[in-house]
């Protein structure tokens, strides 16, 4: 199925303690059109969600130093209820198998790069139509 290409407000959160991730990830988003913020920890994560509009999607590694893609998610749960309701929040990291968790999804961080692109264009899509975001 074909999806249709990003508008330019698209804007899409990536939490990685890689940096090396958190470069890769930027360039192949920015390409496609997306605006992308990064943050390399969870911590640092709450604290750019508090001061910016809500993005179209939050890609999220599951192991991470300061606390874990779980942990970040009940923090997030707490200080911003409804942020998690109408946004996606997609695990992308390289473990095989994750706890339960209240994330939309997980792409798998070996993805083929269009493979990559067509995840991330689904979720944004399944956040849209989410009840609270129209």
């Amino acid at each position: 199925m074909d999806l249709p290409k990003n508008t330019a407000k698209d804007s899409i959160l990536i939490i990685d303690d890689s940096p090396e991730m958190l470069i890769v990830d930027r360039i192949v988003l920015e390409s496609e059109g997306y605006q992308v913020f990064t943050s390399s920890s969870g911590n640092e994560a709450l604290e750019v969600l508090s001061q910016m509009e809500s993005p179209a999607l939050i890609l999220l590694d599951y192991q991470m130093k300061d606390m874990n893609g779980g942990d970040f998610l009940l923090q997030l749960e707490k200080s911003q209820p409804e942020l998690v309701r109408k946004v996606p929040v997609v695990f992308h990291t390289g473990m095989d198998r994750l706890p339960k968790s209240k994330a939309a999804g997980c792409i798998p961080k070996v993805s083929d790069i269009a493979v990559f692109l067509h995840e991330v264009q689904r979720y944004i899509q399944m956040g849209q139509q989410l009840p609270s975001n129209h």
